[in-house]
């Protein structure tokens, strides 16, 4: 729209006599980008970006939409026809447009404003049950209704968790069958790791080229995770990938990490870094070599996928290495290594392609769940270097953009209060780096943050969190909003109650528990409509309904003994728990859960470091051994023995 439109004389023209123009950073004002693209998507029932929005001057809705071309085309308005309808009706028919402006924000804020409810294992349910509603079958996933594919990172981990804790088989082929088609498809960098932010397409083929830091920490945790409950190596690979990419392509080498990496070439052209004619193939390769990448990933002579651009070829997988082997008529290794030649010549040749832009901006709440990712990360993989850039990340987070009592910025520095969701998710990094590594200051931190979220960003009109401080102004700008859906990441308030229930097992304290209640009750009547865009809601749910496992290592912190059993205790999978280590001392201190101090009264002390596993007001015997510790975590009053 920029090349087509607003460099057009004419249309600039037309703007700039009836309008006052306004272009938004939605990366920078993600508060301003969700407010207009719920007014458009419930008004017109479109959403997307580019948004394009006609406002009154109070900054009420008049007409919006996305893309625009410069004049009609295809059954679609032009930019140019809308400016002007848009402004003779203002002209011409003031009251009426004003009064339309009107009814759209009162069906905004009936929305936003829905009806608090019970939070109970039925709604639970209610919610599990329309997430899978839009489990696609054919394909995984849960397009939308254009037929993207966006990742839902919350929703699959929230899947994953009902598959643990109660041996759900029906969410755990939801998740393994999204996990499978997102690795295989074009969404996936099989060159470079990682994952571009959407496809186009219900089959996961044909991407949007973005890089976003946010949807790669989301999909870096799940695909560890399932590793860790399915076994299945193939995730721990793409978990590894997402790993090495972010690391060459997205660290700050001073720490912390940037944005993004463009959808487009330095010629603007859309994916030209990543996709390949067949003709530059043939030329890279030997014959066996093309004839084997053709076969495994699909590549053709006119691959018709690219929009604008027939003759380039995205590589996905389309055949197993079985398939391709017998194609062949060669064996599985010498498949494997005919590939791994050809990818090798591929990826050199793509590193001499000029790369896309970076966003060098360092998000706070982008740069949280990226933390939060590699803090786990290193401990499921064993990576001491990924925890202590993990850690360096978040000083230089903490240092730059927390505010004690004012939360924590948008970006770095000294200006406004940031957003909900950079407080929230800084505290989740934070309750994660005092598990790994041990530091109380982390938890200080996480627990002024809760104090401040809850003071700064609860609406005491309808409860829930609102994406930022109260401000002065008319129209939408000047209405609350409580973001409950989620986008590239967990939903605020979904990651709240998330946060608030952790710091409640970390804690014992009975308040952050009952304000998660209290955060799930407000919107419980939005949550039935959410399906897959709820994720984070729903696992918040399910984290309050049934609070995960408390692991407590008790022992010297000095002793060798010690450190390794609460290293295999904090690398075992469990999802939600929480791993304490007390040093041995009698009797236990407050950083030890009341079940478990209640137990050490009974048994006395025990020789030795052991820990302990309790779910809820039940504990463990003393386990001693690594083992047993592990096969106690992932199964201590679980439905399911599934586990790997």
């Amino acid at each position: 729209m920029d090349e087509e439109s607003y460099n057009n004389s004419a249309i600039a023209g037309a703007i700039n006599r009836a309008f006052v123009a306004v272009k938004v950073d939605r990366d920078e004002r993600p508060d301003v980008d969700r407010r207009y693209q719920a007014a458009v998507s419930a008004a017109f029932g479109v959403s997307g970006w580019p948004l394009t929005a006609l406002l009154t001057p109070a900054g009420e809705l008049i007409f919006g939409g996305t893309y625009f071309p410069p004049a009609d085309r295809d059954g679609r308005p032009g930019l140019a026809t809308v400016l002007a309808v848009v402004a003779e009706s203002y002209r011409e028919e003031r009251e009426t447009v004003l009064a339309r402006a009107a009814a759209i924000a009162a069906r905004i804020a009936r929305a936003e404003a829905a009806g608090a409810g019970p939070v109970t294992p039925a709604l639970r349910d209610r919610l599990h049950a329309s997430i899978l509603a839009e489990y696609d079958f054919a394909h995984g996933g849960f397009p939308a209704p254009t037929s993207a594919q966006f990742p839902r990172p919350a929703a699959l981990r929230f899947l994953l968790r009902r598959a643990v804790e109660r041996a759900d088989d029906e969410s755990r082929e939801a998740v393994m069958r999204t996990l499978d088609a997102m690795a295989q498809g074009g969404i996936r960098d099989h060159l470079g790791g990682g994952f571009h932010r959407y496809t186009v397409d219900r089959a996961w083929r044909v991407p949007h080229f973005e890089m976003l830091a946010a949807t790669n920490a989301e999909l870096l945790r799940v695909y560890l995770q399932a590793w860790q409950a399915t076994g299945n190596t193939a995730y721990r690979r793409v978990a590894e990938e997402i790993l090495r990419f972010t690391r060459l392509r997205l660290a700050d080498p001073a720490g912390g990490f940037y944005a993004s990496l463009d959808a487009d070439g330095p010629d603007g052209v859309e994916g030209a870094p990543y996709t390949w004619t067949w003709e530059e193939v043939a030329r890279l390769l030997t014959p066996e070599e093309a004839r084997a990448v053709r076969t495994y990933h699909g590549l053709a002579e006119r691959p018709e996928r690219v929009a604008g651009q027939p003759e380039r070829n995205v590589l996905a997988i389309v055949r197993s290495l079985e398939a391709t082997a017998k194609t062949l008529g060669r064996s599985r290794a010498d498949t494997r290594a005919l590939l791994g030649a050809a990818r090798a010549k591929l990826a050199a040749a793509r590193a001499t392609r000029a790369p896309p832009a970076v966003d060098r901006a360092r998000y706070s709440d982008a740069n949280a769940a990226m933390i939060t990712a590699w803090l786990e990360a290193s401990v499921v993989l064993d990576q001491p270097a990924t925890r202590a850039f993990a850690l360096a990340s978040l000083e230089r987070l903490l240092r730059e953009a927390y505010r004690p009592g004012r939360g924590v910025g948008h970006l770095p520095g000294p200006a406004g209060a940031g957003l909900l969701d950079d407080a929230v998710l800084t505290a989740e990094a934070s309750l994660a780096a005092y598990q790994v590594a041990r530091e109380p200051r982390y938890l200080a931190v996480a627990t002024e943050l809760a104090e401040s979220i809850r003071r700064l960003y609860w609406d005491p009109a309808t409860g829930g969190f609102r994406d930022r401080t109260p401000v002065d102004g008319e129209g939408l700008l000047g209405r609350p909003a409580r973001p409950v859906q989620d986008g590239a990441l967990a939903a605020g308030n979904g990651a709240a109650a998330q946060v608030l229930v952790t710091l409640a097992a970390l804690t014992g304290e009975r308040r952050y528990r009952d304000w998660a209640r209290e955060t799930l009750a407000a919107l419980a009547g939005r949550a039935g409509e959410l399906a897959s865009v709820g994720g984070a809601y729903a696992l918040a749910l399910d984290l309050y309904l049934e609070p995960s496992a408390q692991v407590v290592v008790v022992g010297p912190g000095n002793d060798p003994r010690t450190l390794a059993l609460w290293r295999r205790a904090l690398a075992a999978f469990r999802p939600g728990k929480v791993v304490l280590l007390s040093d041995s001392r009698w009797p236990p201190g407050p950083e030890v859960p009341e079940p478990v101090r209640a137990k050490l009264a009974v048994a006395g002390a025990e020789p030795g470091p052991v820990a302990y596993v309790c779910a809820g007001v039940v504990c463990s015997v003393p386990l001693r051994e690594a083992a047993a510790t592990v096969k106690a975590i992932r199964t201590f009053a679980t439905r399911s023995m599934t586990t790997r």
